[in-house]
């Protein structure tokens, strides 16, 4: 799918993708092949890490981002721009 969900974004790319990776377990079922992706963004000559999982059909990630508020993960989804 081209769908994504963004569960935070961090100061450090390890805590993006070790929360990310915690995040994907807890919609494996829901989302077999989904993908990890740390997408760092500069903002204020700061740079930001924003953990995302792609890969998702717009239901699956509406489904997750419920599944993961519900395990108090921080959830937003979106179709990835191209």
């Amino acid at each position: 799918g081209n769908w994504e969900i963004q569960v935070g974004a961090f100061k450090t790319f390890t805590t993006a993708h070790k929360t990310a990776t915690k995040a994907k377990k807890q919609i494996s079922s829901i989302n077999k092949k989904a993908n990890i992706f740390i997408e760092p963004v500069v903002k204020e000559s700061k740079t930001f890490y924003r953990a995302k999982i792609r890969t998702l059909s717009k239901i699956g990630a509406i489904r997750s981002c419920k599944k993961l508020k519900k395990n108090n993960f921080r959830c937003v989804y979106s179709q990835i721009k191209k």
